[in-house]
């Protein structure tokens, strides 16, 4: 009986008689096994936050209209005033995040400390239970 794996098109795979070893050639081709492979391996494209593209003339403009409008900014100098408490209300949020995981990460730390600490003692408890099982197995025979 052989054991040889699965192909990516579900049919098992015929070994040569004279060659124990199989190659890539020796598979047959999928061009959708590929593809979801590749998705698989690839790492996305890169976004604008990667080094990617930034978005277009069209969405700034959008965004730009939208934030005027909802703001109702009348000036350049509102404009400015209002993108800067924006940009330090976005900032104040982003260091309060920080502060969170921060937070989290302490206490995370903290856990996995304990439960070196519980299986260090469990490891110690199993090391004596199986001594007095030992001495008793030893003082049966005797």
């Amino acid at each position: 009986m052989s054991y040889q794996p699965f192909t990516p098109m579900g049919e098992p795979h015929q070994e040569p008689a004279v060659h124990p070893n199989y190659t890539p050639h020796d598979l047959p081709y999928s061009e959708s096994f590929e593809n979801s492979l590749m998705r698989t391996i690839l790492p996305p494209s890169p976004r604008y936050h990667t080094g990617g593209p930034g978005p277009s003339a069209g969405t700034i403009a959008e965004f730009t209209s939208r934030f005027v409008e909802d703001n109702n900014i009348k000036s350049k100098e509102e404009l400015e005033r209002k993108v800067d408490e924006t940009m330090k209300e976005r900032l104040d949020e982003v260091r309060e995040r920080m502060v969170r995981r921060k937070e989290a990460v302490r206490r995370n730390n903290g856990v996995k400390r304990e439960i070196e600490e519980l299986e260090a003692h469990r490891r110690m408890e199993e090391r004596v239970e199986e001594k007095i099982r030992s001495e008793r197995r030893a003082r049966g025979r005797c």
